[in-house]
């Protein structure tokens, strides 16, 4: 006896479903966006148009939380596998559809470890893709690891120094930008805890993205705290000159 054809679609319908269902399933995982700077967004329903910008869902809370993460991990030394602390778990998912320039991302990383590559190797930036994904991970470890707060209050002694000493004077206005070109002069050491993967050690080009970001933080920390000191310095200034 032969099949009905209702029968036969119901079959078809079924194994459709049964079809989908995994690849909705995959769509919707979160999945780790890995930008050309080394910031990383979690995402879902991550689409992937060749002819447009890459379209997602994202947690735009997820910042936050990690910040608080990373200021519990870092007094236990755990700056990549920081815990879940209570304070970050009250921090409440606010989900919002995003969108980054393809140009922009470097890969997107499934929970399987399967990677997609956007990064197209550019024979005028010279960096082939392993280099630019040690040149990546060494921005995204500095991200976690650095703080600069050494600049910050560095910074601060000199600019409340400068201040007081240069007195209302307009060079004073030249401080900060000094303080945070100065930053930008020494020597960055890449610290054996500061690296996520032992395959980054003694790599050149891990090395120098790490510098590069580690640079920013400082520079930018630097400027904020000789900004304050020197804002403190002449304040200090006005009040005993005026006594």
């Amino acid at each position: 006896m032969l099949p009905s054809i209702n029968n036969l679609s119901l079959v078809f319908c079924v194994a459709m479903w049964c079809a989908w269902i995994p690849a909705q399933a995959q769509n919707d995982t979160a999945k780790t966006l890995l930008l050309l700077n080394g910031n990383e967004i979690v995402v879902s329903d991550f689409t992937d148009d060749s002819a447009a910008d890459l379209k997602y869902v994202y947690d735009k809370n997820q910042f936050k939380r990690r910040k608080i993460r990373l200021r519990e991990g870092r007094k236990s030394g755990l700056y990549f596998d920081a815990p879940m602390t209570e304070k970050a778990r009250k921090v409440p998912v606010v989900a919002v559809q995003g969108s980054t320039p393809r140009e922009e991302a470097f890969a997107v990383i499934h929970p399987s470890g399967e990677t997609r590559y956007f990064f197209e190797p550019d024979s005028l930036l010279g960096y082939s893709l392993e280099e630019m994904e040690s040149f990546v991970y060494g921005q995204r470890d500095a991200m976690y690891t650095v703080r600069g707060k050494g600049w910050f209050w560095g910074g601060m002694g000199v600019g409340l120094a400068a201040g007081y000493l240069l007195e209302t004077s307009v060079f004073s206005l030249a401080v900060p930008p000094l303080v945070a070109i100065g930053a930008r002069i020494p020597v960055v050491h890449v610290k054996s805890e500061y690296i996520s993967d032992a395959r980054f050690f003694n790599d050149a080009d891990y090395a120098s993205g790490f510098a590069t970001r580690a640079r920013a933080k400082n520079t930018l920390e630097a400027l904020k705290g000789s900004a304050i000191g020197t804002a403190l310095g002449i304040l200090v200034f006005v009040l005993v000159d005026n006594n």
